[in-house]
């Protein structure tokens, strides 16, 4: 593929390591690392231009001239609107992110002057069509020869760096009938930034095989109703046989869910995943790339939990309840104390994976200064959010203890989401040796069944439009990328987990600016 900078530049001597927040819109995964990928769709797999190849397909390092530092800081507005017949509320969170990633080629000599030394500028723009001949057929020849006898210097790569794997917030405050009356917050904050080491081995000048591991950091706070099905409450009346509190309040409240407000704080895990990838260039004009993305496996996400059944117990007790007296009597004489109510504190753990992935991707330059590039790509989002899993223990209170059966209970919510396809379509154009421009488009499918589909997370967004650019100053790039997740709403008609959420509308909307600098060395 054509490449711009042929001599390496400058060596960071530090690479900053900060996590940030991201927006995720493929399922849980982003469309593109940095504001090159942003710009052409996503489509990343088969091209290497910058130094986030250590996450995209780190084959392509050894496909990156020398050594190579790319830097990212971006600004994601995202915007959810949930609407029913007593609730219209949005929510429009401006997320700051950031990204960095560098690339060491083992043995080249490092030029750090270059970078301060604006004589030696001219020396990094390549005029690939000088000197060649006008005879189609000994142009082809020429530019072949070339080629082959190019080199990227060393065979090696090794790469290190700091990605947003995924991460978002939402804050709503939401409506619903008939325990949630009174608006209260669907608020969603997760951070999931990775440390990622790569490597890659170029054995011939056409072919290079990478692999990278990533260390990843996870944090998860969600506020929210919660609802499990009444067997949740497994504790046995004393006073009256036939069953527990879950199955008197189904059979006889006709109630087969329990409605509970949670406040999750400070959950926290760490996680180890990792890719293999295979890049081959045959010739200047065409690439191919392939990615197997590991799962990525977490501990037990640990952390804490308050909950407050109080809104499910006045509405089974309240006057408008053909049986509210009757409950009410009949729970002052099962409960320790009814008086001091239904709130809970609890330690936590949750069950929680990212799935593997396979991308495919070619790219072809039918001329030395555009580059098409299209990638197909399959996430197996089947395979680990089939459910909501965790298990609570230690509880707090005895008046819910007693209901529970226990100071600890497990959940399990279905949540059943789809295997995603996704394509990314990118074009890239040198108008001059200075100014690359980028414009792309990215679709995946929405995993989420309708009647799973909660306002904490509404990863929905099906199409993108990207576009962007590069400037070039010598070994210095500066980079934008900019990409709209096109609005996309998904209708509830009965919900089958929270019934609460039944006749509702979700609609989501995304646009990400990217701004970065890069540096060959």
């Amino acid at each position: 593929m054509p490449t711009r900078t042929r001599i390496p530049a400058i060596a960071l001597l530090v690479c900053l390591l900060m996590g940030s927040e991201v927006l995720a819109t493929n399922g849980l995964y982003r469309i593109g690392i940095g504001p090159r990928s942003v710009g052409r769709g996503g489509a990343d797999t088969a091209l290497s231009d910058d130094a986030f190849a250590i996450h995209s397909n780190p084959a392509g390092m050894a496909f990156v001239p020398g050594h190579r530092y790319d830097g990212a800081l971006g600004l994601n507005f995202l915007g959810v609107d949930f609407r029913s017949s007593i609730n219209d509320d949005q929510s429009f969170e401006p997320i700051p992110a950031a990204d960095f990633a560098l690339v060491f080629a083992p043995g080249d000599p490092f030029h750090f002057g270059d970078a301060f030394d604006p004589s030696t500028y001219d020396s990094y723009y390549v005029d690939s069509d000088a000197d060649l001949p006008d005879d189609p057929d000994l142009r082809a020849a020429v530019v072949a020869e070339e080629f082959n006898e190019s080199q990227y210097g060393s065979a090696w790569r090794i790469g290190f760096g700091v990605i947003g794997i995924t991460g978002g917030k939402i804050d709503l405050e939401v409506a619903t009938e008939p325990i949630f009356t009174e608006p209260v917050d669907y608020e969603t904050n997760t951070l999931f930034p990775g440390l990622v080491a790569s490597v890659a081995y170029r054995p011939t000048n056409w072919l290079s095989i990478g692999a990278s591991f990533d260390f990843v950091y996870a944090l998860f706070e969600v506020d929210g109703p919660l609802s499990v099905t009444s067997e949740t409450m497994m504790g046995v009346p004393t006073t009256i046989g036939g069953g527990t509190f879950g199955q008197l309040t189904a059979n006889l409240l006709g109630n087969p869910t329990i409605e509970s407000y949670s406040d999750m704080d400070d959950v926290r895990s760490y996680g180890f995943g990792g890719r293999i990838g295979v890049m081959v260039q045959p010739n200047r004009f065409i690439s191919f790339g392939l990615v197997y993305q590991a799962p990525t496996y977490f501990l037990d996400m640990l952390g804490n939990v308050n909950t407050d059944f109080t809104r499910e117990i006045n509405f089974l007790t309240n006057d408008n309840n053909p049986l509210g007296f009757f409950s009410e009597a009949f729970l002052r004489t099962e409960l320790p104390d009814f008086d001091q109510g239904f709130q809970s504190s609890y330690d936590i753990e949750i069950e929680f994976e990212l799935p593997q992935q396979i991308r495919g991707g070619v790219a072809i330059s039918p001329l030395d200064s555009i580059t098409i590039a299209l990638d197909v790509g399959w996430i197996n989002w089947s395979s680990t959010m089939d459910e909501f899993s965790a298990t609570l223990k230690n509880g707090t209170n005895p008046n819910v203890n007693v209901l529970l059966g226990s100071d600890q209970t497990s959940i399990a919510i279905p949540l059943d989401w789809d295997d995603q396809f996704v394509i990314g379509l990118g074009f890239s154009g040198n108008p001059t040796d200075w100014l690359t421009l980028r414009a792309g488009y990215n679709y995946s499918n929405n995993p989420i069944p309708a009647d799973k589909m909660l306002p904490s997370f509404p990863v929905i967004i099906e199409h993108h439009i990207t576009a962007g650019g590069s400037i070039y100053l010598g070994p210095w790039s500066g980079d934008f990328g900019f990409s709209w997740g096109l609005p996309n709403s998904v209708s509830i008609g009965q919900h089958d987990t929270h019934p609460e959420l039944s006749n509702s509308t979700i609609e989501a909307e995304l646009i990400e600016v990217w701004l970065g600098v890069g540096l060959s060395f």
